[in-house]
């Protein structure tokens, strides 16, 4: 484990306030930054054309800025501008072309353009000619640059008050984080109000942000007093690269921006918490302390966003789970696998019926494969190589095994036994399998990122020709369910990544059926360049829940690789069972041929739910627990106003029962208030009170969840139909 930490021995590291190496940077920094000014303003300034949104084109130089064209163009849009976006003329400009990148790989806080436009500091002069934009906090780079501006005041702010050896400290999704190193030293919340308090004074002067281009040896002394920086330096870094950091006051840090113009932007600021964390996701690493910050233009949207936290706390999906008593996690005994009590079990597979009904409806046929395989069948899908960190594998009598991660390989076995003719395509193939994923212990977060989970999984085989039919018919499947549980959603089309298997032509062709397919639904959808899946490009689909927040369930991957690694065929309309002509199917082969009259299969991965644990924790928090009468677990409870009364209750809840409800009885000494209001913190959907009239007459009085205020006596039989008319499918 030591060869893996960057403090070897943390008694030779003192830290302390005011530590001398700020002073020392910040005089290199200077030195480096002047001797780079001076070299800029000895340059011949080339004129150039910018052209603006509107589609102006303005006249400008190598020495104009951003900002400056801004603010002729409208003072107001200047004085929200964040940062600016560039697009070259011929998109092949090699600007920043020799600067190495010092971004960490899967990143959630990467800050880069799309489409081919570059984001560009406010303040940063233009190199050549442009179409020229510029972005508000509002917009998703926007607020990144914001935040990442942010992580630096934090960043300052822990150099400064306790000598602190700085790590990472990028955007995230509501805010940013900064993972420093203090020996022995640990942070607590009572430290918030000293860190916001250096925060604000930096705020308060106002301070610029200035970038500077340095050499890798430059950076190293820059960072000479900080080891975490010299080995990101050494790792990411080749001998003669440049890279970037910027200066912000006192505070100097590497970092490829871009960045705010000033300090003055960030008009509020809150330290939200703090963790630990190993440096750079590796356990076997150091152990950092991670402060995690927010901060916004001004008060109002501070105030509003907490507001908002609050709201969410109060739906969180692991309060809601313990409260309506359906699972509970236990970090010791199985941490990333969720316990289903009763309730939960019938919530759970309620959904795997749901998805069932659907599934007949549309031709799926459902399939059961094995949760271990030998690793020889996820090295010939590619998964060994390309996803073996992710998953539990281990020796049995010599040989390796993996639990699995997903469906794909096992239904590709399937299909291969199945020997189909194109008549019996597609193919539609359902698998709620187990799956297993090796999630770092650090991430795992109640259902929403787990190690055993299921997914409403299917693979669809079909030809060619297929593929915009069913993938038109999988986005309308997608948009109906979504629709039933209250959610909007977005879609990206996400392309070839660098890690990914398979020829440029292959690629190309799938990427261009997924957006053909989206664009004759008239949907709305943005290009995610490079985030495909290793074996092929894909649609994810973000929903948008009932307090604004994203989350990514459904995906939809277009899949030509998987077919030529396990030699798929399917026999086509030119197949003659006396034909015996050479063939070549050695799936090695580089152009994965196939026999006269066989054809080669396409595969489409797609999910809807995608992981079941999650898609409830999203669904209990979009609906604060309140689930509808047909997914509840809890639909109703009879309640006998006294003891006379409860050989009724019970002749009420067997008729339920028997019905397929689900019902029990509260038959403890409460009060009958008390038991409505149980029965209402348990989401009941029907409170069902029997008393002496009830019996009598053998009628019931109904009040439900979703109208207190309204209750009504009725028979037993128009009771049960009123229930399984509010049972039925939704769709």
């Amino acid at each position: 484990m030591s060869d893996k930490l960057v403090i070897k021995d943390h008694s030779t590291h003192k830290f302390s306030p005011d530590p001398q190496f700020i002073a020392k940077r910040l005089a290199l920094f200077q030195q480096l930054y002047e001797a780079q000014q001076t070299k800029l303003d000895s340059l011949e300034k080339q004129s150039i054309s910018v052209e603006l949104p509107d589609g102006t084109v303005v006249e400008a130089t190598t020495a104009t800025k951003p900002i400056e064209i801004i603010s002729r163009f409208s003072k107001g849009e200047s004085r929200k501008a964040i940062v600016a976006q560039i697009l070259t003329r011929d998109n092949t400009s090699d600007i920043d072309h020799k600067i190495g990148e010092l971004s960490i790989d899967d990143d959630e806080g990467s800050i880069s353009g799309k489409n081919g436009w570059k984001l560009w500091d406010l303040n940063r002069p233009l190199e050549e000619s442009c179409k020229l934009n510029w972005l508000t906090f509002d917009s998703k780079e926007g607020s990144k640059v914001f935040w990442h501006s942010s992580a630096h005041l934090l960043g300052y702010a822990l150099e400064k008050l306790y000598g602190a050896y700085l790590g990472i400290g990028p955007p995230i999704t509501k805010g940013y984080y900064y993972d420093s190193y203090i020996g022995n030293k640990t942070l607590h919340p009572s430290s918030d109000e000293k860190i916001e308090e250096v925060i604000n004074d930096i705020v308060a002067k106002n301070l610029p942000f200035e970038r500077l281009v340095c050499t890798k040896e430059e950076a190293l002394q820059l960072m000479c007093h900080n080891p975490f920086k010299q080995e990101l330096i050494h790792k990411k870094l080749s001998d003669g690269d440049n890279t970037v950091c910027y200066r912000c006051g006192d505070f100097v840090d590497l970092c490829m921006g871009p960045h705010l113009p000033s300090t003055g932007y960030v008009k509020s600021n809150k330290i939200m918490k703090f963790s630990s964390a190993y440096w750079l996701g590796d356990s076997k690493s150091d152990s950092m302390q991670r402060v995690y910050g927010v901060s916004f233009p001004d008060k109002a949207n501070l105030n509003n966003y907490l507001k908002f936290l609050e709201e969410a706390k109060q739906r969180d999906h692991r309060v809601l789970g313990t409260n309506l008593g359906l699972f509970y996690l236990d970090s010791n005994e199985s941490p990333g696998s969720c316990f289903w009590l009763p309730k939960g079990a019938k919530f759970y597979n309620r959904l795997i019926e749901f998805l069932r009904h659907q599934y007949a409806l549309r031709g799926y046929q459902e399939v059961i494969t094995p949760n271990i395989f030998s690793c020889d069948l996820w090295k010939k899908s590619g998964h060994y190589d390309n996803y073996r960190e992710s998953m539990f594998i281990f020796d049995v009598e010599g040989k390796e095994w993996g639990m699995k991660p997903m469906n794909c390989p096992g239904h590709c076995i399937l299909f291969k036994h199945m020997n189909l003719s194109y008549r019996q395509l597609p193919l539609r193939m359902a698998d709620f399998g187990v799956l297993h994923r090796n999630e770092l212990s650090g991430s795992l977060s109640g259902l929403i990122r787990v190690r055993r989970f299921q997914q409403d999984d299917a693979h669809i085989f079909c030809t060619p020709d297929q593929i915009n039919e069913e993938i038109v018919s999988l986005l309308s499947f997608l948009l109906k369910v979504y629709g039933l549980f209250g959610f909007t959603c977005e879609f990206k089309l996400s392309t070839k990544p660098s890690k990914a298997i398979g020829d440029t032509a292959l690629w190309n062709k799938s990427e261009a059926a997924l957006e053909e397919a989206l664009n004759s639904l008239n949907l709305n959808w943005t290009l995610n360049p490079g985030e495909g899946a290793f074996y092929g490009p894909k649609i994810d689909v973000l929903v948008k829940d009932c307090l604004d927040r994203d989350h990514q369930c459904g995906t939809i991957q277009l899949d030509f690789n998987l077919p030529q690694r396990f030699n798929l065929e399917y026999r086509d309309s030119n197949f003659e069972e006396t034909v015996n002509e050479k063939s070549v199917t050695n799936t090695d082969s580089e152009k994965h041929t196939t026999r006269h009259g066989w054809s080669r299969p396409v595969l489409i991965h797609r999910a809807i739910f995608g992981s079941l644990e999650r898609f409830i924790a999203i669904l209990l928090e979009q609906t604060n627990g309140k689930l509808p009468f047909w997914l509840n677990p809890c639909q109703a409870v009879v309640i006998p106003v006294a003891d006379r009364h409860l050989e009724y209750a019970k002749e009420v809840n067997r008729l339920l029962i028997s019905q397929g409800f689900n019902s029990n009885i509260d038959a403890t000494c409460s009060t009958v208030n008390r038991k409505i209001r149980q029965a209402q913190l348990e989401q009941v959907n029907y409170m069902i009170v029997v008393g002496d009239r009830e019996t009598e007459t053998k009628t019931v009085t109904l009040r439900a969840r979703d109208s207190p205020d309204r209750q009504k006596t009725t028979s037993l039989q128009d009771m049960i139909e009123i229930f399984k008319e509010l049972n039925k499918w939704p769709i």
